[in-house]
């Protein structure tokens, strides 16, 4: 009796130092590619959390799958314009959503500026998800020939610049 009344004290303490904690973050890989001269953009977020930001903004039988690429792809594209943007050279930069596919639980969204010839710096404003989740966090990793910077944008502090003229 004293063993399983022990074993209960050590479960009870042991779980009061593990707590259900949902991360709230994405994550944008910017680069340049100069033979191409073009601005390739791969911005990653977590399915279920985008899928909560569309159903209450758009539609709430909204699901997504790789399956309703053709009518999700529109209200996606649509969320990213409003919550995206991305300045080269202190000119916003006119974005192309190629389209997106399904990792697991992660939606791998494609977008590419064309005419890109170089920049000296890159400014991006990145409010995905800030709107439905105070804690999000957007990560910008932006990569030109071997140079990569990056940045952390979250509530209030959702835009940044970085310079690649050093």
């Amino acid at each position: 009796m004293k063993r399983l009344s022990a074993l209960l004290v050590l479960l009870v303490l042991c779980s009061s130092f593990i707590t259900a904690h949902k991360f709230y973050v994405s994550v944008t890989q910017i680069e340049y590619v100069a033979s191409k001269q073009n601005v390739q953009i791969i911005s990653r977020v977590f399915i279920d959390d985008l899928e909560d930001v569309l159903q209450a903004r758009y539609d709430e039988s909204l699901i997504i799958t790789q399956k309703e690429a053709a009518t999700i792809t529109p209200v996606v594209s649509k969320y990213f314009k409003k919550k995206l943007s991305i300045q080269i050279d202190n000119q916003i930069a006119d974005y192309k959503f190629l389209g997106f596919e399904i990792d697991n639980d992660l939606m791998l969204c494609y977008l590419e500026i064309n005419n890109v010839k170089d920049f000296n710096t890159i400014t991006v404003d990145n409010q995905l998800l800030m709107d439905q989740f105070v804690e999000q966090q957007n990560i910008v990793h932006v990569k030109k020939e071997e140079i990569r910077k990056s940045i952390v944008l979250e509530d209030g502090n959702y835009k940044g610049m970085l310079n690649f003229s050093n």
